[in-house]
C-alpha cells in the first residue's frame, strides 16, 4: 500500500480519518494526498443564515481561505510525522472529483470518513462512498465518526 488518497470534508469525523491515516502510513510507509471538495453548496450551506440570499465573493473567499488553511494544517500534521503527504483543494461535484484525483494520483487505498445521517436521508441523496464502489475498483475504508462513548 504505497499510495493512500484521503477524501476530507472538514466535518466531524476528520480528526479520526487523518488518526487512522497516519497509523497506515506509517506502518506501509505510504505516500498520502489529501483532497477537499467543495462546490457553490457547501459556500452557500457554510455562511450565515441571512447570507443564503446572496453570497458574496468576500464570503466564498473567506471561506476558501478558512479550508486552505485547514487543508495546510493537515498536510503540515503528517509530514511533521515524516508522512510524504500533499493536499488538494477542488471545485465542483465530490464524487467526480475524487474520481479525478483517483487517476492522478493512482492510489492503492481510499479513506473517507463518513456521517450521522439516517437511512431516509440515504435513500434520498445516497452517499459518496456508494458512488464511489460503484465507479471504482480501489478498496474503501470507511471511517465512521466519534461514537457517543469515546
Amino acid at each position: 500500500m504505497k499510495r493512500i488518497l484521503v477524501a476530507i470534508d472538514l466535518l466531524e469525523a476528520t480528526n479520526r480519518v487523518i488518526k487512522y491515516t497516519k497509523n497506515l502510513a506509517k506502518k506501509y510507509d505510504s505516500k498520502v494526498c489529501l483532497v477537499h471538495s467543495e462546490s457553490i453548496n457547501t459556500y452557500v450551506g457554510a455562511t450565515e443564515p441571512e447570507y443564503y440570499e446572496s453570497v458574496s465573493i468576500e464570503i466564498m473567499q473567506a471561506h476558501k481561505k478558512m479550508i486552505k488553511t485547514h487543508m495546510q494544517k493537515l498536510e503540515a500534521e503528517l509530514q511533521s510525522e515524516s508522512i510524504d503527504c500533499k493536499s488538494v483543494i477542488m471545485e465542483g461535484p465530490t464524487v467526480n472529483n475524487i474520481l479525478e484525483e483517483i487517476e492522478n494520483f493512482e492510489p492503492d487505498l481510499l479513506i473517507l470518513g463518513s456521517h450521522k445521517h439516517g437511512k431516509f436521508y440515504h435513500l434520498i441523496f445516497g452517499t459518496i462512498h456508494d458512488s464511489l464502489l460503484n465507479k471504482t475498483d480501489i478498496p474503501l475504508l470507511l471511517i465512521p465518526p466519534k461514537n457517543e462513548e469515546e
